[in-house]
């Protein structure tokens, strides 16, 4: 009988298996009771194969969408009728860290920016959600993340997410908030180590924010939902923190309309104010609208019509400016439409976009980086003394081992003044008993130490107007970050155990009425010169609608145009105003102003580039494989035998002394020179995908920039690279390259530099030049005054001679 049933069994699962095979296999995920199916994806244009891979692409790759619908079976059919609205996932939520890398470390830090909503996100907004990471060594039981919106605090939160995942705290909002318009948000941490307490140990703290997990929810699908031209500047960021201007511009190809396009690029750049804007020109609708994305369409009512479901009717009769809904892809999101029934109204149109954002001759008082470093740095241009409170400087008092806080100053393009000269902080400041002597005060700029006071008081002290200099060397063309940081040692710390309760008396207090005081200072022209051109854009932004800047574009296609409007809105964003650029047909239109060329190194002339002292055989040995290979397998470094040279014999005695010259008296052998060496001719690394380089107009007055790379597809995803903050503002020297290896921004220095006047004469001002030029010069400074000594003393001795008495 058993095995009769037996046999029965395994005939029965043998049918079942028979049955289940008779449909073929399919590997799509099985499908949720009561979920929708899946949405059909739009499918974007197929453009045609580069010639090569771009080296920037990987670094540039989008970020995997969250939720999105799965792609349909291979071998099925996709539906081809009417396209299906597809809800965005995240328009419930508004990206909020415009930095790269932002790390809070120390015992106390803080960054403060601002962000803007429109009416319905600042009614809507309920919680802010922030992913981080810390190091194992904070202690959980005395660290803490605040919030802070608008000045009034909004919640904290124990740190306590050392492991590689991270975690997230979520601030639940007050009613009223967060306002329409511009709000300034403010992260700060307080952090304490688990088992040390000297001020080296507080290096070891810090907590990495996520920007793809820091946002700002909303009760309602209300995020990107634009309706005016003033709602521009909430159009926000992605997960990645770029904010993306896709122009569709039917008529690209079109020259007429070249100049318009670059005047609309930097028009909507300088109404979104993102630090990290990258803008896309394309003949053609995108597939979606992405968070942080804005989607322009510019053309006349003819050459739009049909690319939405409806267009403005004010555009049949007049310039238009108006959002309208967007395609069902879109997801609810609106598109701006730029619109007229002729060339003429479509340039109106611009022109109303632009607003008061044209070009002034008036240099203005402040650099807007308040969306991503608050509050605005003021430009000083000439001797200024500024309250510390002025600059979002609080008082404060610390209980801990290492204080830093930090403000942010400008100064203009023809700054003159990097080998003389001294700027202060006056500080006002106090520090208790417990200090022992070794503690000290040191000032950053810029990153890099400039100055240190140190603590001799062992009985505690005030500072009043205790003046610190900082040498003016460490300044640069544009914003200037400067960092107070008190490194305070006790006999508390010395003798701490681990787990032992903190003290939190004070130690040191800082006060807002400290000072800021910066000298009357040189102003002088230098090219090359690319650290003005990053941080005020200069020269173009002396540009005017009577004398334009020249622009050459090596050929009007998608990856070329969108490079193009990248830089000119990046530009426009560094000089706060429209820059009026006239494009040109050849390269010899440029002849005698300030100019800029775009366009992949093989459509570069060889005479241009040996003009700017790049190698001309990059044109076709850049990004080979046989070079890159060559590279590769490359290991002898200069340096290495550099070293080896050192360690021994009269020759490294001389190198390892020139070092130490350099190192303590800023003195080199470029700076004893009588006359600058000529500069090398540059060769790109195959490790560097993108290259910007400046010089003079081969012919006449002028300096041309130009924008270059492998292939235009690298031109493209180059310049969005570069155009990041973090990447801007580190270019400098005549040449500046970046590379894909390290995703690091690389300089080389000019060997030879002209000035050219910016002022008006004033022998104030040709005093202060002289002084910079001969503190440059050291060699023609010893010479004159050793000519001027041997002048006074022929002088003298003939005064005597026919004045003097004879014995």
């Amino acid at each position: 009988m058993k095995r009769v049933c037996l046999t029965i069994a395994l005939f029965s699962v043998s049918a079942s298996v028979a049955f289940s095979q008779a449909a073929p296999f399919d590997m799509t995920p099985e499908k949720v009771p009561g979920a929708a199916a899946p949405e059909p994806l739009v499918q974007s244009p197929v453009m045609p194969p580069a010639k090569s891979t771009p080296m920037l692409a990987p670094i540039l790759a989008p970020a995997p969408a969250p939720a999105s619908p799965a792609p349909a079976p291979a071998g099925i059919a996709r539906d081809t009728g009417a396209a299906v609205a597809v809800p965005r996932e995240d328009r419930n939520r508004r990206y909020l860290l415009p930095f790269a890398n932002l790390s809070l470390s120390g015992e106390i830090d803080a960054r403060r920016w601002v962000i803007y909503l429109t009416a319905k996100e600042a009614a809507a907004a309920n919680t802010v959600t922030v992913g981080y990471q810390n190091s194992i060594l904070v202690s959980p039981e005395s660290s803490q993340l605040s919030l802070e919106i608008n000045g009034v605090p909004s919640g904290s939160a124990a740190i306590a997410s050392p492991d590689d995942a991270g975690g997230s705290m979520v601030f639940t909002l007050p009613a009223g908030a967060l306002k329409p318009g511009a709000n300034l948000l403010s992260l700060s941490v307080l952090q304490t180590h688990r088992t040390d307490c000297t001020p080296q140990s507080t290096y070891d703290l810090w907590t990495r924010l996520d920007p793809a997990k820091t946002y700002l929810s909303f009760s309602s699908d209300v995020a990107g939902e634009l309706t005016s031209v003033g709602d521009i500047a909430a159009v926000g960021l992605d997960a990645q923190r770029v904010t993306t201007i896709d122009i569709v511009a039917p008529a690209l190809e079109n020259p007429t309309r070249t100049e318009e396009l670059l005047r609309l690029a930097q028009a909507l750049a300088l109404r979104a104010h993102m630090p990290n804007e990258k803008i896309t020109i394309r003949p053609d609708l995108p597939p979606s609208a992405p968070a942080g994305n804005l989607v322009v369409l510019f053309g006349t009512t003819a050459e739009i019509t049909g690319m939405l479901p409806s267009a403005p009717q004010d555009s049949r009769t007049g310039p238009s400016v108006s959002f309208m809904s967007g395609p069902p892809s879109f997801g609810g999101v609106n598109a701006l439409v730029v619109s007229g029934p002729t060339p003429e109204a479509l340039k109106a149109a611009v022109d109303t976009l632009a607003g008061s954002r044209v070009v002034s001759t008036e240099q203005s008082a402040i650099v807007s980086n308040s969306g991503w470093s608050a509050p605005d740095a003021p430009v000083i241009d000439s001797e200024t003394t500024l309250p510390l409170s002025q600059l979002g400087i609080r008082s404060q008092e610390f209980s801990g081992r290492r204080f830093r806080t930090g403000f942010m100053v400008a100064v203009p393009s023809d700054f003159y003044a990097q080998a003389y000269g001294e700027a202060q902080i006056l500080l006002d400041a106090a520090y208790s008993p417990e200090v022992l002597p070794g503690s000290q005060i040191d000032i950053y700029v810029n990153g890099q130490i400039a100055s240190t006071m140190p603590i001799s008081s062992h009985e505690g002290g005030i500072f009043r107007h205790m003046p610190i200099k900082i040498p003016m060397r460490h300044f640069v063309p544009g914003t200037n970050r400067i960092d107070i940081e008190a490194v305070l040692r006790t006999e508390s710390d010395v003798t701490c155990l681990p787990g032992a309760p903190k003290s939190h008396a004070p130690r040191f207090a800082l006060f807002d009425t400290s000072e800021f005081y910066m000298p009357d200072f040189a102003r002088m022209g230098v090219t090359p010169n690319l650290a003005a051109t990053n941080g005020t854009a200069a020269p173009y932004a002396s540009a005017t609608e009577q004398r334009p800047a020249a622009l050459y574009m090596s050929r009007l296609d998608t990856d070329t145009f969108s490079a193009t409007a990248t830089l000119a809105a990046r530009l426009a964003t560094s000089a706060g105003h429209i820059i009026p650029f006239e494009v040109v047909s050849t390269p010899a239109a440029m002849t005698g102003r300030d100019s800029i060329m775009v366009g992949a190194i093989s459509e570069m002339s060889p005479a241009l580039l040996a003009h700017l002292s790049i190698e001309p055989g990059s044109q076709t040995a850049w990004h080979t494989p046989e070079a890159r290979a060559r590279e590769d397998d490359n290991t002898v470094r200069f340096e290495d035998w550099k070293t080896k040279v050192h360690d021994g014999g009269w020759q490294g005695n001389i190198g390892v002394f020139g070092d130490w010259l350099a190192r303590n008296f800023n003195l080199t052998s470029d700076s004893l020179r009588f006359l600058p060496s000529a500069d090398v001719d540059f060769s790109p690394s195959d490790n560097s995908a993108f290259m910007i380089a400046q010089g003079k107009i081969s012919s006449g007055k002028g300096i041309l920039t130009l924008i270059t790379a492998p292939t235009g597809t690298d031109l493209d995803l180059g310049m969005a690279l570069m155009a990041k903050e973090e990447n801007w503002r580190r270019i400098s020297g005549r040449i500046s390259t970046l590379n894909t290896a390290t995703n690091e921004v690389e300089t080389v220095a000019p060997q030879r530099t002209e000035l050219f006047a910016t002022q008006s004469f004033s022998l104030s001002n040709v005093r202060l030049i002289a002084a910079n030029w001969f503190s440059s010069n050291i060699s023609f400074y010893a010479f004159t005054l050793a000519g001027f000594l041997v002048a006074l003393g022929l002088v003298t001795n003939f005064l005597l001679g026919r004045l003097g008495r004879r014995h």
